[in-house]
This record gives structure tokens, sequence and C-alpha cells, in this order.
């Protein structure tokens, strides 16, 4: 789908920064709960219905579906486009066909992305698939070595110069807002959505056993986190509960009975069970614990995911990009299951969908 339309030349001075720069009009789908388009697509759906490698696969919190890209070769230059409503703090990666690991060897997989960073603001509506946006486009580009496995790949977002993409943003308007709506198309009302795009470009590519088409499987951010179906050690469970004494909590699988989750060491530590997901994967504990010597107890949160049967703690600060503390809770909503947090230091509150 050829994306650019119309290209306008403008200096952007900042704070330290003088570039040239350009706008480009730039349609986003804005179905499955993300805004996203791309270049090209292997067997594309009849107008009006998803095709089996669907764009919004990247963004569909299902790591066993995937994007794949539709020309001739190994796909070098194709790219998808993803918006955010705020800038990232990392960008994190199911790469390649993530369904088993014979259809991740079988074809292509993303070695080497280009990012490209955009800020746009919407000028007519596109009907129901989507929007039209005019964008102005960053003027450093940079990339992404990725891994070539099947697990999860968390990068600090490259863009870490916030207070220059404040003044970017803050100019992007000013130029986006005197061009005023496309030509013949109603305006927005007041005032026009904002999004920050990222436009991700396959510029080398790990080579598939069989087929060239290359395949990314989930593209997110800092605001939810996907378990890496591919290290379950359990795919359901039947019982999620603390011993008598309190000293650990036990699951019960399909399989097995009492599977420790966590216990204590030396009868020093009690645990008692939060907030439960409604299949059993996630939980909350709350930890108390009397070291030797301490005047007091000390009550501290874990999170943990029970089909990996492991504190997911750490794994969930790479992808929020920071360090956490609780009290932690867990919340359904329509659109959703949430994970709610404290930032550590700051106090703020934080909160990420959670698969």
């Amino acid at each position: 789908m050829k994306q650019l339309i119309s290209i306008f030349l403008f200096c952007i001075v900042l704070t330290g920064v003088s570039a040239e720069s350009t706008t480009e009009e730039l349609f986003l789908l804005n179905y499955r709960g993300g805004m996203f388009n791309e270049s090209s697509e292997l067997e594309k759906g009849s107008e009006g219905e998803i095709g089996k490698y669907d764009i919004s696969n990247i963004v569909d919190m299902n790591p066993q579906t995937a994007w794949v890209e539709g020309v001739k070769g190994d796909g070098i230059g194709e790219y998808v486009l993803v918006a955010h409503k705020n800038l990232p703090a990392t960008i994190n990666f199911y790469s390649g066909y993530g369904k088993n690991l014979s259809l991740f060897k079988k074809n292509n997989r993303p070695k080497v992305l280009k990012v490209s960073l955009y800020f746009g603001l919407a000028d007519s509506w596109g009907g129901q698939a989507g929007d039209y946006y005019r964008a102005v486009k960053y003027t450093k580009d940079y990339v992404l070595n990725l891994k070539d496995t099947i697990h999860l790949q968390t990068f600090i977002f490259p863009f870490t110069d916030r207070t220059v993409l404040k003044h970017f943003k803050e100019e992007s308007v000013r130029v986006l807002t005197a061009l005023g709506p496309r030509e013949g198309s109603p305006p927005f009302s007041e005032p026009p959505d904002q999004e920050w795009i990222i436009k991700l470009e396959i510029e080398n590519i790990y080579k598939g056993s069989t087929w060239q088409d290359t395949c990314i499987s989930e593209v997110f951010f800092n605001d939810r986190f996907i378990s890496d179906v591919h290290r379950f050690t359990h795919q359901s469970l039947k019982k999620v509960y603390e011993t008598d004494k309190g000293d650990a909590v036990l699951m019960d699988t399909e399989g097995e009975r009492s599977v420790p989750l966590c216990q204590s060491k030396n009868g020093e530590s009690l645990y008692s069970i939060g907030d439960v997901s409604k299949n059993r994967e996630w939980l909350t504990v709350i930890k108390q614990s009397w070291p030797k010597g301490a005047p007091r107890a000390e009550t501290s949160y874990l999170i943990f995911n029970t089909f990996l049967a492991k504190d997911m703690e750490k794994d969930l600060e790479r992808v929020i990009g920071g360090d956490i503390t609780g009290p932690f809770s867990l919340v359904v909503r329509e659109d959703g299951l949430f994970f709610n947090f404290y930032f550590s230091g700051s106090g703020e509150e934080g909160r990420i969908a959670l698969r």
C-alpha cells in the first residue's frame, strides 16, 4: 500500500538542533486495539476481511500469530507502522513466525530492523478501517540487532533524548496545524488525535530453511506484557493455594500436585495469596518476613506467572523500563487483565496489560 502522498519541506529549529524534515501523509488502520499499517502482506484478505498473516497480528497479544510480508524475495525494505500515544520506554519483539519452532525455522526472521520515528496529527477520516495522519519524521534513525530466537526480546526505545523530542513534538504540532486538513476533506473536531508513529523496516534477515517470507509475531511497548508461551512449564492449573502454616504457595497442575511456587526457608516467611486471574495464570502474593535481628516484620509483594512457575517482577521491570514496587494488584476490565504497581522511588502508580 502506498503510504506517501505528499511531501513538504521545512526547517525545525530546536534547542541545540537544526534539522530539515519532511511531512508525510500516512494511513493508520485501527482495529484489534491498535493503530498500524504495513508495506505488504502475504495472502492479503479480501476487502473487509482479516487475512491469516494480517498486520494486526503484531498487536493481538498472541505470539503464535504473525504478520508476514508479501513481496518476492526476502522482504528487505518492507516495513510496518505502529502508533503509540506516548513515547515508549521500551520496544519488545516476538520475532519470526511464533506458532511453533518448526515454522519459526522454516521462515525468515528479521536480523536488523531500522527504526524511524514520526509525530502525527489526524487530518481526515479514512472510513471504518482507520484514519489519515499528517506526520513529521524525526531526523535520526536507529537500528536494532535482533537475536535469532523465538523468545521475547526487549530493547530500550532508542529515541532517548526526551527534552529534544518534547521540542520536536511542539514544533511538529505547530507546523502540522498550520497546514490544516487535506484539501476536500472535512476537518476533525478539535483537537485532532495525536500519535507517535514508529516505523520498523527490515534491513537484514536470518534465512528460513524452506521459505523466503519474513515474519514478525508481536511488537509491543511498555504498556503491555505478553508471556513467553514457548517457555511454559504448565498449560493449565487446577488449583493454587497456601499451605496451612502459610509458609508456601503451592500449585496443582494436570499432572502434578503440591508444586511449590514459593516457600519459606527456615520458617522466616509467611505467604498470603492476593489476586488471581480467571485462568489462574497470574497471581499476586504478599510476603511477610522476620529476618534474624530485624525489629519488625518486613512486607514485600510478589507477582507470579504460574504457567512459567516463576516470579515475574524482573521480567516485568525489563519491559516496563523501570523498577517497580508494591502493593501489587490484578484488575479485570472490558479490554483485558491489568497489573497495577508503583514505580520505585517516585511512588507513581503504573499499569500494564497482561497476556
